[in-house]
């Protein structure tokens, strides 16, 4: 999980869905996860990661066919 939102022209930059899209290369479903910074927010990449291996694990498999990329953003949220 990478800081920072990876949306728009970000993604063109982001080594984290730049992993995802090799992975795809290869014929690899990937997901790459990215959590938003906010100044005023602490980061929590626990709890973060923890909310993002929900939306992973349920059917790892099943979702995301070979070549497949997803890219997931955990917003910032005041605890």
């Amino acid at each position: 999980m990478n800081s920072g939102a990876n949306v728009g022209i970000n993604v063109i930059y982001s080594g984290t869905v730049a992993a995802a899209i090799e992975a795809a290369f290869l014929g690899l479903p990937a997901i790459a996860v990215s959590l938003y910074l906010r100044n005023h927010i602490p980061l929590d990449y626990p709890r973060s990661a923890g909310l993002a291996r929900q939306i992973i694990d349920p059917d790892p498999l099943g979702r995301l066919k070979a070549g497949q990329v997803v890219s997931v953003k955990r917003p910032a949220a005041a605890a």
